[in-house]
């Protein structure tokens, strides 16, 4: 490999995104889709720009009716809500839009690996009905292997299911790179029958006017369509079981 080309491999073969010390990193996601791109392109060259997400109806939503009895935020910063003003992260908001009461549970900086170490006190331990699992941008964005990310994610479906809450899934990388991404997460959905928001970031971290001082959370009207997004799948399913 050439002398200053990140290393997309290690010598076991798992894959990893290249990191780009010293670059801002709003620029990074776009860096890491067009090195990502590259590799997909000449792995799984079938894979990429052929994910269109299905009705809803068409998931077989694991746990028809949950035990628990809240809904929990679960992620990092951008389920915190770093970039928002009070009120306007999107747990928040999606609390203002449900009627109901939304935890929290988004901690700045954490990787896949982070969270499933607090995933105990976090979320099992806080009776949980629904929980909105929001993981993998710092993974990406530091060049963890995606092998693991998307294992640790495995895990944390998996053990959200077994405490016998609804989980909804959510893709943050946008573009070309959610394209690439898409089949691990796959993976995930058909595994667990979990639902699913797709590119949650699309065509907000490329627009500024929809991103705060730092260039990478999204500022208040950024928030507002992750909300959007997520209500949009989430609803249905809180009115389904409302009526099961």
């Amino acid at each position: 490999m050439a002398a200053g080309l990140p290393k997309t491999r290690q010598q076991d073969g798992t894959l990893l995104l290249p990191s780009f010390p010293g670059w801002p990193r709003g620029l990074q996601f776009f860096l890491c889709s067009l090195s990502l791109i590259s590799l997909c392109s000449f792995t799984h060259p079938a894979q990429l720009y052929s994910f269109s997400p299905p009705p809803l109806a068409t998931f077989e939503i694991a746990t028809r009716i949950p035990s628990g009895g809240n809904i929990i935020c679960f992620g990092d910063s951008l389920t915190q809500g770093v970039g928002a003003s009070r009120g306007h992260d999107y747990p928040s908001l999606l609390s203002q839009a449900l009627g109901t009461a939304v935890l929290n549970a988004g901690v700045d900086g954490d990787e896949t690996t982070d969270a499933l170490k607090r995933l105990e006190s976090a979320v099992l331990f806080k009776n949980p009905r629904m929980v909105i699992v929001e993981l993998g941008a710092n993974d990406l964005l530091d060049g963890q292997p995606l092998e693991q990310a998307f294992e640790n994610l495995d895990q944390i479906v998996r053990r959200i299911e077994e405490r016998g809450a609804l989980v909804v899934l959510v893709g943050v990388a946008p573009g070309p790179l959610g394209d690439a991404l898409q089949p691990r997460y796959d993976t995930i959905i058909n595994k667990y029958h979990v639902a699913f928001v797709p590119k949650v970031l699309e065509d907000i971290v490329t627009n500024p006017s929809l991103l705060s001082s730092d260039s990478l959370h999204p500022n208040d009207q950024g928030y507002q369509l992750i909300a959007e997004r997520i209500q949009r799948v989430l609803h249905p399913l809180l009115i389904d079981r409302q009526h099961s």
